[in-house]
């Protein structure tokens, strides 16, 4: 009697076991669809700021090119017209 009590109790364990590690695998499968959503979402946004300042920089450069120039024939106007006034 005492060898068929023993796999009886066993035997609800085992299922008790298998049903928890389904429940486990089950768990940490939503969570791990979750973070990744989590991450394709923050990736997704990232993108356009990304993209936006790529340009922005790039304008900051050639507005700075282009002012630096500007600047260069304003003082070499400056500089000529001085000279006829002094002169």
């Amino acid at each position: 009697m005492i060898h068929k009590k023993e796999p009886a109790i066993e035997k609800p364990k085992e299922k008790l076991s298998k049903h928890s590690s389904h429940i486990f695998v089950t768990e940490l499968r939503a969570r791990l669809d979750t973070y990744f959503r989590i991450v394709v979402r923050n990736i997704r946004d990232s993108i356009p700021k990304i993209i936006g300042n790529f340009l922005v920089r790039s304008a900051q450069e050639k507005m700075q090119i282009e002012l630096f120039k500007r600047l260069g024939e304003m003082r070499d106007a400056v500089t000529r017209g001085l000279g006829e006034v002094i002169l």
